[in-house]
């Protein structure tokens, strides 16, 4: 039997107008029949918060409701962006805790994606190197091919 397998991709998502650019590209541009997208949030656990006489540290309850509040957000997003392509087969939404530089690239090689999409804002040489920038960063850490949309909102 000739049988073909297709590898999924996935979509680094956050709340961003270039996510969605880049989430519309991969719909539009990219999947292909029955091929599935994965589409990975990336969120920061809580961190402990140093006072004066103290240092107070989130308790279990509080990462995982924090958890909870990121996936609802997650979700929200998700729907406001796909509109009645939110419930498909070919869809799928991971959380994941940690820097989006790491965690992506982690999340593509676990899934054995063929490639990773973000969207890009253009920040500029200058905000670049003192923000840093999570595509730059992909382009040149990823052992997972990275395709970059542009998003420029003044156009």
């Amino acid at each position: 039997p000739n049988s073909t397998f297709i590898m999924p991709f996935i979509v680094g998502v956050d709340h961003s107008e270039a996510s969605k650019h880049a989430i519309n590209y991969a719909l539009h541009t990219l999947q292909k029949p029955k091929e599935e997208i994965h589409f990975v949030w990336c969120f920061k656990p809580l961190e402990a918060v140093t006072a004066p006489h103290a240092v107070i540290i989130p308790s279990a309850d509080q990462q995982k409701q924090w958890q909870q509040t990121c996936e609802k957000e997650f979700v929200s997003f998700l729907k406001e962006t796909l509109g009645d392509r939110f419930i498909s087969a070919e869809h799928k939404a991971h959380l994941a805790a940690g820097d989006p530089r790491e965690e992506l690239p982690r999340v593509a090689v676990e899934l054995k994606a063929h490639t990773i999409v973000v969207g890009s804002t253009g920040k500029g040489a200058l905000k670049r190197a003192f923000l840093g920038s999570t595509s730059t960063s992909l382009i040149h850490h990823s052992k997972v091919p990275v395709t970059v949309v542009r998003f420029d909102a003044d156009v």
